[in-house]
């Protein structure tokens, strides 16, 4: 194990985990937030001063990098910016409880969801702004961010393979251009662009531009962390069609958009699991309309909601338009079954992932995607391996903690914004060890 190569690897993204703080910085200072953009600025400091020691420490890494580093860096990555990146709700005060912020940025990160806050339209801009942020980097990677950005030369190729096959969704990763480089620049630019779209329909939508920054991203890493206290109940009907559009955007896989910009438009209408994810999709719909006859006072309004919901569900965002609590049992199962599958592999959803599920039930019927390459399978027995993942892929749903107590379980299944203040210390230090578990144990995706 090549420990220094990994210090300095972990060194750069503490570096870049200061940097991306810059822009909360300055929201909280354009804003007079005191109190945050102090918090922002000592949290800078530190996470700096700890990724320069650790810097020198390693400096003298060899050039040797395999999957084991690939994997264990990956896992120890997401660990360390989460204990350090939760420090500017500690240091601001807004969250003054060191477990309860790390429960925060361990839900971000990982696009969890779930939040300690009780009501978040009491925080500040600057604060609400690095938790959507948090969503954002957190669906599509650091890592990936980190080998789009960082120059690497060609020597290092496993390298940055070894990277993305652990930080990737999804039963495989595969290379959508030679290099693996140009492979996550084109990744991250596919995903900027689709937030920077969201963001613009947002404001078509007359959302002030702070609150259309949050959702987008938010929207954008499938995360679903909120800036009203009602989710997204208050909002009008076109932001709430529009976001239900851009939640099902991102659950499908990113090399669609791929292909479409290199107009193979015919390989993507080929692809088995965009065609099962539409058709799970307009099902869906259709059947918890046909359930909710005389819910809401216009079929519109039914078909809003309903489409809303199976969106926020299959896509595992966490949004909700709606109480569907109230909702037939009916209508709630099916939630459920959509909530366990999830969107599309490659996508920035969680869940099952359909792909998995394509293999699974039929052993791999369509087992090449759209690029000719396996997308599913990996090796002979890669349907027992499918089977024996659901144990631990399921726990990235986004439903959080289903085995907790003092929590319906409608509530919980739902993922509307689950309030953990309620729960003794010790619980949440249990959520938090058990979310970053599952983000390790995934790293074999």
């Amino acid at each position: 194990m090549n420990y220094k190569m990994m210090g300095r690897f972990i060194a750069q993204i503490l570096a870049i985990e200061a940097a991306f703080m810059i822009p909360a910085l300055l929201i909280s200072t354009v804003g007079r937030e005191r109190a945050a953009a102090m918090g922002f600025l000592y949290s800078m400091i530190i996470i700096i001063a700890v990724a320069a020691l650790l810097w020198l420490i390693c400096r003298n890494a060899k050039k040797g990098f395999y999957a084991k580093e690939g994997l264990t860096c990956t896992g120890i990555s997401w660990l360390v910016m989460s204990l350090l990146g939760c420090l500017p709700f500690v240091i601001s005060g807004e969250i003054p409880n060191y477990i309860d912020a790390l429960f925060e940025m361990v839900s971000g990160f990982t696009t969890t969801g779930s939040s300690v806050v009780p009501a978040v339209e009491d925080l500040s801009k600057g604060i609400l702004y690095w938790r959507s942020f948090s969503n954002w980097v957190g669906g599509m990677g650091v890592l990936v961010f980190l080998l789009a950005v960082v120059p690497v030369s060609e020597q290092k190729g496993g390298f940055t393979m070894h990277l993305l096959r652990a930080e990737s969704p999804g039963p495989n990763v595969g290379k959508l251009v030679p290099r693996m480089k140009q492979t996550a620049m084109i990744l991250y630019v596919i995903y900027i662009l689709l937030t920077v779209i969201d963001f613009i329909f947002l404001l078509f939508g007359k959302m002030p531009i702070f609150d259309a920054l949050c959702t987008a991203m938010s929207t954008a890493g499938t995360g679903g962390f909120g800036i009203k206290n009602d989710g997204f109940a208050s909002f009008s009907p076109y932001i709430q069609n529009v976001t239900t559009v851009f939640m099902l955007i991102f659950g499908v896989n990113f090399s669609c958009y791929y292909l479409l910009l290199i107009k193979q438009v015919k390989s993507v209408i080929r692809d088995e699991e965009l065609r099962t994810y539409i058709g799970m999709i307009v099902a869906a719909v259709v059947l918890i309309v046909l359930d909710l006859r005389g819910y809401y006072a216009t079929l519109g309004e039914t078909i809003r909601h309903a489409a809303f919901q199976v969106g926020t569900v299959m896509s595992t965002t966490g949004f909700a338009s709606t109480d569907f609590d109230l909702w037939p049992t009916f209508s709630k199962t099916v939630m459920l079954c959509l909530m366990f599958i999830g969107a599309c592999a490659g996508s920035t959803a969680g869940g099952f992932k359909i792909g998995r599920l394509l293999l699974a039930t039929f052993n791999n019927p369509a087992g090449l995607d759209a690029l000719g390459n396996s997308k599913y399978a990996t090796s002979s027995n890669s349907g027992e391996a499918v089977y024996n993942f659901v144990g631990v892929d399921c726990g990235n749903i986004q439903s959080g903690q289903l085995e907790m107590s003092n929590v319906s379980l409608a509530t919980e299944l739902t993922n509307m914004i689950i309030i953990q203040r309620g729960y003794q210390a010790n619980s949440r230090v249990i959520t938090t060890s058990d979310t970053l578990l599952e983000e390790l144990v995934n790293l074999k995706r």
